[in-house]
């Protein structure tokens, strides 16, 4: 049961598809809503779909993260792990010895970033939302107040 009252067990076959495949998507909701069967015609629509499920599963999806011992210090310190990322590059010498060599795993440190970058919620939003109103000739005013005064007001 989570806080909600609701049982994880009881969620829709959608939801639960949802769950699966942004876990193993890595977070992408966009991509959890494709594989999870969404039917939606466009992108955009796929990426609506995949915050609003994500809005929606929110709490289910960190009891299971918890359930399964993924609390937030484990998450974190995994994240630091994949900032220091290493790779182990082995050549082999003519006498058929192995030699080691370690270099930065950049790929992995960027998933890194990038993925504490998301939990610091450093990215914009996609869309931002504009207050607007239509006057008497169908234009478009735009109602939002902006920092130059020759600006606010403008109609498109």
């Amino acid at each position: 049961m989570n806080q909600a009252g609701n049982d994880i067990s009881s969620l829709k076959p959608l939801e639960a598809r949802f769950i699966r495949a942004y876990v193993i998507n890595g977070g992408n909701a966009t991509q959890a809503a494709k594989d999870a069967g969404c039917k939606c015609r466009s992108e955009a629509s796929f990426q609506v779909r995949g915050c609003q499920l994500k809005a929606k599963l929110d709490l289910p999806i960190r009891e299971l993260m918890s359930a399964a011992g993924l609390s937030s210090l484990e998450i974190l310190r995994s994240l630091v792990g994949g900032l220091a990322a290493e790779r182990d590059h082995v050549q082999w010498t003519p006498d058929g010895r192995a030699l080691v060599h370690r270099s930065p795993d950049w790929q992995a440190r960027l998933r890194a970033t990038d993925m504490a970058i998301k939990l610091q919620g450093g990215y914009p939003k996609a869309q931002m939302e504009l207050p607007f109103a239509v006057d008497q000739n169908g234009r478009l005013m735009i109602t939002a107040e902006f920092d130059h005064p020759e600006t606010a007001g403008a109609s498109f």
